[in-house]
């Protein structure tokens, strides 16, 4: 389980953001508003969005070995709320570029942008356990 102390506000964040703006993986403002201010909800929010991910993008992975377009419709839109809901910077756009070839019925450059959504992923757990914890 990811952990936010208590002692650490996103608001602190902001000293930091402008020389680390490009390695911060979430809208930290949306975070702060979603949650109003609130940690423990945070962790919960980001605790089930870093959880629901992992699986739905090993969902995405067999749906793609097994040509399940319906599959990977419903799990890239997940992915494309969930992340969007958490203030997660471009992996919204990412799975909804994944949503939009699993609709057109085409796999092509389908593993390349699971391999950037899994990156900005491991991206995100790390700037949380770095960070926000």
């Amino acid at each position: 389980m990811i952990q936010l102390s208590q002692d650490k506000t996103l608001t602190s964040q902001k000293n930091h953001q402008t020389q680390e703006q490009h390695f911060i993986p979430f809208d930290l403002k949306r975070l702060q508003t979603i949650s109003r201010g609130k940690l423990e909800f945070q962790q919960k929010l980001l605790q089930l969005f870093i959880d629901n991910a992992q699986i739905d993008l090993r969902m995405i992975q067999e749906a793609i070995h097994q040509e399940d377009y319906e599959t990977l419709v419903t799990c890239a839109h997940r992915l494309k709320g969930s992340s969007g809901n958490v203030g997660m910077q471009h992996f919204p756009s990412l799975a909804s570029n994944l949503e939009q070839k699993a609709r057109q019925k085409t796999l092509e450059g389908c593993e390349e942008l699971v391999n950037k959504m899994e990156e900005k992923l491991s991206q995100a757990i790390a700037f949380i356990e770095t960070h926000l914890s």
